[in-house]
């Protein structure tokens, strides 16, 4: 909280009140005040875009229904940029603005609001008074009278739980709040307190989620040693939807597919949310790019650095559960194989680095979910998965120059220290230094070639590191009978196929097959998707298919040569033999003895269930 110079809390010039009413309208209804002001206008601006999603939201548009007033009654207003509302004052003092907030989309990066239950995130909801960015402010709440229940990581002020204090316009923003009717659970660990807010259990025990979660907040506190926070919030909402998650500064938001809460492997996998957005809390909220922060809420804030802020968070998120004992030896490795066969299957890897990721993302794809077009996955790669990756070469580069007595874990602690000590963020020379000073040598070779470049990374030199290998999953395809492939992913459309994308350098890339055709027929047979699969994986490789497509209105044959169908899918497993320091890597990287791995089989999900994984992925046929 904010305080003068004697000490004691600064009163609040900007005051807040939002009220919910009206559910059946999703419409916010705000109202903004300024207590002191000696300018003759005051604008008021709403964000385009919210902390931790690099995307330009246009919040503005949600906006109806402006007015502004002061004391006396209304006062004169323009619209003066996209976002902006200039307001002309009579003396300056007790300038406000009313208008409402049209909240219907359901994300973690947007608010929400219907008759069972209200998500605000602030940056969509309450504007910025111009000038005003680091005064302190006051938020009141009015919620539907038949709500019981307000969470959030704000700081309450006074008795009745609906009003609150923030030091700044960006404490404000960075938490969120969730009001209705819903389970609250609470725990202690690392000395402080943790709420979690659970919304649509609809009967379900949360007994296990609870009790992962402080495994999870204990393992991570590890990392950089130290837990700066008093109360940390989880605000969780169990969907039929993707699960998806937002970091903030001493809370996160995040909504869970249910059907990711069984069966076992893949509840420990959508655990990887929770340790992924608790992990931000250190990485990225306060180990942070210098262009992330203070924020300019207007524009995109570019950095070359996600691949850092997002990318090592998920290399950390799998780490984290390894080192709670909730992944054994073996689900840990099977996730980095998988991320593996993740930057193998993307062509864009070839044209993107991780560099060019970052400070692309806010009109490029980061991930399937920002942005993606047909061409995507060709021209681009994710700076989660890249940098993921690259947080691990680095990990293990540093654990072989230091045989094994320093690791990621002592750069995170350093740039924290420094970053504590400066007020400001890394720059990416400074980010790779503290990787060289911890290793004791030049890392040079990972940060031109991997992270500013575009070479391909030789997984199996960085796995040997720890007397490990990579191979090809067995139960993927025979290796003697690859099965026919074209290079194309499908959608259905009624009862059509639709060509949603297509990969270059594939068969049907080279051979003139687009996305957006429509295919009517495969050899003169009327197929579905699983029937276009299993046709075309059942030819041979150099076979030629003949397919009636739809082009533009227009009905078309085109020809295509069956290729070879690639394989992504790896395992890691042990190497023959290894020598004590691969040995000694091993067990301080992943907490347990070298030796043989060995995998559990598991029955593949059902269509549904798999469709709502965490790690679904549309296949290319």
């Amino acid at each position: 909280m904010a305080t003068d110079t004697k000490g004691k809390p600064a009163t609040p010039n900007v005051e807040y009140s939002v009220s919910m009413l009206s559910p059946h309208s999703h419409c916010f209804d705000v109202e903004v005040r300024v207590e002191r002001s000696d300018k003759n206008s005051v604008t008021f601006v709403m964000p385009v875009w919210t902390p931790g999603m690099y995307f330009i939201h246009e919040f503005e548009r949600n906006v109806q229904e402006f007015e502004a007033f002061d004391r006396e009654g209304p006062l004169r207003w323009e619209k003066v940029e996209k976002n902006a509302w200039r307001v002309w004052t009579r003396g300056g003092k007790g300038v406000g603005a009313r208008y409402r907030v049209y909240a219907y989309e359901n994300r973690v990066d947007t608010s929400y609001l219907d008759i069972d239950h209200a998500r605000i995130n602030p940056s969509s909801v309450l504007m910025l008074v111009e000038g005003c960015l680091n005064e302190p402010s006051l938020l009141r709440l009015t919620p539907h009278p038949s709500w019981r229940k307000i969470s959030t990581s704000l700081r309450q002020a006074g008795p009745g739980g609906h009003t609150f204090l923030a030091a700044d316009y960006d404490s404000l923003v960075d938490s969120p709040i969730e009001l209705g009717n819903y389970e609250i659970r609470t725990f202690n660990a690392c000395g402080k307190r943790h709420e979690v807010a659970l919304l649509g259990t609809n009967g379900m025990s949360t007994t296990g989620l609870v009790a992962d979660l402080r495994r999870i907040v204990e393992a991570a506190t590890t990392v950089c040693g130290d837990v700066p926070y008093d109360r940390y919030v989880f605000l969780i909402e169990l969907t039929e939807e993707f699960s998806s998650g937002l970091e903030h500064m001493n809370s996160t938001l995040c909504r869970l597919s249910r059907l990711s809460l069984q069966p076992r492997h893949v509840y420990n996998r959508a655990l990887g949310l929770f340790s992924h957005e608790f992990f931000h809390l250190w990485n990225v909220k306060r180990i942070r790019p210098v262009a992330l922060g203070p924020f300019d809420y207007s524009r995109e804030n570019l950095t070359r650095s996600l691949w850092v802020a997002e990318g090592i968070t998920n290399y950390y998120d799998n780490l984290i559960l390894r080192r709670a004992g909730i992944y054994t030896v073996p689900d840990y490795l099977e996730t980095l194989a998988d991320q593996f066969g993740r930057l193998l299957a993307t062509p864009g890897r070839k044209v993107q680095s991780a560099e060019e990721s970052s400070f692309d993302s806010w009109v490029k794809f980061s991930m399937q979910f920002f942005r993606p077009d047909e061409n995507s996955i060709n021209s681009g790669v994710s700076y989660y998965n890249k940098g993921s990756i690259l947080g691990w070469l680095i990990d293990m580069e540093i654990r072989r120059a230091t045989e094994s007595s320093k690791t990621l874990d002592h750069v995170m602690r350093m740039v924290y220290g420094d970053i504590r000590k400066s007020g400001r963020g890394y720059t990416d020379e400074e980010f790779q230094r503290a990787c060289e000073l911890v290793a004791g040598e030049s890392l040079s070779d990972i940060f031109e070639r991997h992270v500013k470049g575009t070479k391909e990374i030789d997984f199996r030199r960085y796995l040997g590191y720890a007397g490990l290998n990579l191979e090809h999953r067995p139960d993927e395809i025979d290796a003697k009978n690859p099965g026919g492939f074209l290079g194309v992913r499908l959608r259905a459309e009624g009862s059509r196929l639709s060509v949603d994308s297509v990969l270059a350098e594939t068969p049907a890339y080279r051979d003139g097959l687009y996305a957006r055709d429509l295919i009517q027929a495969v050899d003169g047979l009327i197929m579905d998707e699983s029937e276009f699969a299993h046709y075309i994986r059942s030819r041979e490789p150099g076979s030629v298919v003949e397919l009636t497509i739809g082009r533009e209105k227009c009905e078309r044959r085109l020809k295509v040569k069956v290729g070879k169908r690639p394989r992504f899918l790896f395992r890691i497993v042990t190497r023959r033999k290894a020598d004590t320091r691969e040995k000694i890597l091993f067990e301080k990287w992943l907490g347990a003895k070298w030796g043989r791995i060995t995998y559990e089989e598991r029955e593949p999900l059902p269509p549904i269930q798999a469709a709502q994984s965490l790690f679904f992925r549309p296949k290319f046929v």
